[in-house]
């Protein structure tokens, strides 16, 4: 056997040997370059990974709302602007839900009101053909639909109001729900002719609801009720924060009183009172018209509700992520979109309602478009907004929606 002498550098010892300077120079760039793409990758899946949890959390919510509707309660679906708890902006969907109180539609005293304890006083009488669908109730002056205290109005949060009435009479303030020192809602008649403002006037406790209450009034700002002798449907609520007026499903600006025309906005309604003060035996005697301040005209399909519930389910987007409304053109948020068993309020909404979702720091990706039809569909998509009805000039609507 040859045994090879040994030459200067071939000899190991027990360490390995270490990289060169140069190895170590080319193995960074390589990492830098793996790791460059890696959290591009990362990030574009994590707005993915977002995106998709929207998706899932707004549909899920349209369809809460549509299911809590069932039942003569009616639910509303909010998409507005808020603040986390870190006090950041962020858009949000809120549910909230209103339990029906009393109902009636006077053809008939149905089985809501029938059920509760009724005194009628004063000149009321249901005229079969006087109301807007076939019957409806004619009020006098000093006529009243009176029901004794009930626990049921005494609403924890806020209540819900919906009438459609025909004003006639010539009082300067005519009350239409009258709540026995809890809450009252008024009409009253401008200076100038025969259109009429609402009024929501409020027993409120503090958020704690210890401490003792303190009346505030709301009105709207303007003339929303027009005296043109036709059936005009109103909506009045109060969901434990702010005041909501709407005349034929437009909602209408509210303001506070001592707020001038065009002085500056009113402190936000996470300032405000949000707890309505009720009896100490925890019952309200509700009253349809009132005794001192009569309303005067005619009125069908009354419905109260008491809101129950004013913060239930709701989403925040993630961080960039942002609402915009696609349909009814010209709207912005805050947009609330009511359902009644079931589906879109007719009256409210005339027409589908479609938003979309876009993340503020990638605008070039493909915006979440939620759909909400009149017909009960709820359908959410990554894609471009559905095609106007008419207009043949852009793509068409995503296919595979969830519906």
């Amino acid at each position: 056997m040859v045994i090879e002498p040994a030459t200067p550098g071939s000899l190991r010892t027990g360490s390995p040997r270490g990289f060169s300077f140069v190895e170590l120079i080319v193995i960074m760039g390589i990492v830098a370059v793996m790791a460059g793409l890696s959290v591009g990758w990362i990030q574009g899946a994590g707005r993915a990974t977002g995106m998709t949890l929207a998706r899932t959390q707004l549909l899920d919510a349209a369809r809460r709302a549509q299911s809590r509707s069932m039942g003569g309660r009616l639910a509303t679906l909010s998409f507005q602007r808020a603040k986390d708890e870190n006090g950041r902006e962020t858009d949000e969907a809120t549910v909230h839900v209103a339990e029906t109180v009393l109902s009636h539609a006077f053809e008939r005293i149905d089985g809501a009101s029938g059920l509760l304890p009724m005194a009628v006083q004063g000149d009321v009488k249901v005229d079969p053909e006087g109301g807007r669908t076939g019957g409806g109730a004619l009020f006098a002056r000093g006529g009243v639909l009176a029901f004794q205290p009930q626990a049921a109005f005494a609403t924890t949060e806020g209540l819900d109001l919906e009438a459609w009435i025909v004003p006639t009479g010539a009082a300067p303030i005519m009350v239409l729900v009258d709540g026995a020192g809890a809450y009252e809602v008024s009409l009253f008649r401008g200076v100038t002719g025969s259109d009429y403002d609402l009024r929501l006037r409020l027993n409120l406790l503090p958020a704690d609801g210890r401490g003792e209450g303190s009346w505030v009034t709301f009105e709207t700002d303007g003339t929303p009720v027009r005296g043109h002798g036709r059936w005009v449907h109103v909506r009045v609520a109060f969901d434990g924060t702010a005041p909501l007026f709407e005349v034929d499903g437009l909602e209408r600006p509210v303001r506070r009183p001592g707020v001038a025309r065009g002085a500056p906005p009113p402190p936000p309604a996470s300032t405000l009172p949000r707890r309505i003060a009720v009896p100490p035996e925890g019952a309200v005697a509700l009253r349809i018209g009132s005794a001192t301040q009569p309303y005067q005209g005619r009125m069908d399909s009354f419905v109260f509700r008491g809101v129950f519930s004013t913060r239930d389910d709701r989403i925040q987007l993630p961080d960039g992520y942002q609402f915009s409304v696609l349909s009814p053109s010209g709207k912005g948020l805050p947009l609330r979109v009511r359902y009644a068993n079931g589906r879109l309020d007719a009256v409210q909404h005339p027409q589908d309602v479609v938003l979309q979702v876009r993340d503020a720091t990638r605008p070039g990706d493909l915006p979440l478009v939620l759909e909400l039809g009149r017909s009960g569909m709820v359908r959410a998509d990554m894609g471009a907004p559905p095609v106007a009805e008419g207009d043949t000039s852009a793509g068409k609507a995503p296919a595979g929606g969830t519906r």
